[in-house]
């Protein structure tokens, strides 16, 4: 099976003169013939001012019809590849963000319970007091859990880029 990507042709007829190579007197009926294919290997493509460029697409096989010159499986993988990389690092600068604004969160709060106008308060309102010492473990709690996390998902990330490089290896997309 042979995929490629949408490269945002207006209609069926360019796509499927781009997956096939279509001659001789017999044309117009081996056309119809690959745009009925490829519509049924891909239904997505009923509206194609819907699908976004660089969707996959099966080349569906055609009887009496031959393939195009459209790119090969070696490039899908380096396109491939190439948004995975893309992917990966927009994920993993959102986690980072999300990560870091986690602990920096639970680092506020364990400062703040640790103030002195915190502690001014408890003695002013004396019912804070019998609570400030759950607050403080809870809050120490939740700033080791952030760091645990933070690290978790670093090494999570550090494993799904592996994890890439061998697929690319594999792929010849290095």
């Amino acid at each position: 099976m042979k995929i490629i990507t949408y490269q945002g042709e207006r209609n069926l007829s360019e796509l499927a003169k781009r997956m096939f190579s279509i001659k001789g007197q017999k044309a117009g009926e081996l056309s119809r013939k690959a745009e009925a294919a490829i519509l049924e290997a891909n239904p997505h493509l009923k509206d194609l001012k819907s699908v976004p460029e660089g969707t996959l697409l099966v080349v569906p096989d055609v009887p009496g019809v031959a393939a195009g010159d459209a790119e090969s499986g070696f490039t899908l993988g380096k396109e491939m590849v190439a948004q995975l990389r893309h992917a990966l690092s927009g994920a993993r600068a959102a986690i980072e963000r999300s990560a870091d604004s986690e602990v920096k969160q639970a680092e506020e709060t364990t400062a703040l319970v640790k103030s002195r106008e915190l502690k001014d308060m408890v003695k002013e309102q004396p019912d804070l007091a019998s609570r400030l010492p759950r607050i403080a473990e809870e809050s120490n709690a939740r700033l080791k859990d952030a760091e645990s996390l933070k690290s978790a998902r670093a090494q999570a990330l550090a494993q799904l880029e592996k994890d890439l490089e061998s697929v690319a290896a594999l792929l010849g997309a290095k």
